[in-house]
């Protein structure tokens, strides 16, 4: 549920977004291999809260210039769970296809040429968006090695609850690294 940013884990998203807007990102960028898939349940929701939205990346129109610099520029990531080095787009033999790692509260540029790999992802997180509306009940599975989600600022109104269950689910032995 949304917390304020004292009193979220270090390191998390609430920790440093607080009860605000999260920006697009895969969640558990920052272990070795990312889940596989996320499943969230609403278990409290009112109608007007705040909805999940989510980005495809398979829908993005990807030079091959931009391609290769998702595959290629170097990106540090810190998230409490051991430091590494990273790129954001990977290519699975085992998946037999590309998959993201993007997270920009644990992940950035390891130099400033790598900059511009942020940018394309600024600008392609703002297409192609699907919103999720919850209630209670409702379930939600994401790919979450191809979509990036989101939560948008939320209502003013304290009244107002959010709760969703998260579950990763992770799958074989792809090694990003």
């Amino acid at each position: 549920m949304p917390i304020p940013a004292d009193q979220a884990r270090p390191r998390s998203m609430s920790a440093h977004y607080g009860q605000g807007a999260f920006p697009y990102h895969t969640d558990g960028a920052n272990f070795s291999c990312p889940p596989r898939y996320i499943l969230l349940r609403a278990v409290l929701a009112t109608a007007r809260d705040r909805p999940t939205l989510m980005v495809d990346s398979n829908k993005w129109c990807l030079s091959e210039e931009d391609r290769s610099r998702l595959q290629q520029d170097v990106w540090y990531v810190n998230g409490g769970r051991g430091r590494f080095l990273t790129s954001i787009l990977f290519h699975s033999d085992q998946t037999n296809g590309s998959y993201l790692r993007y997270d920009p509260c644990c992940m950035w540029p390891a130099h400033a040429r790598f900059t511009k790999s942020a940018r394309i992802m600024q600008a392609h997180c703002n297409s192609h968006t699907r919103r999720v509306l919850w209630e209670p009940g409702r379930a939600l599975i994401i790919d979450n090695w191809r979509v990036l989600h989101a939560r948008p600022t939320g209502p003013d109104n304290s009244s107002e609850r959010r709760v969703l269950e998260r579950v990763f689910v992770h799958s074989g032995r792809v090694n990003p690294r």
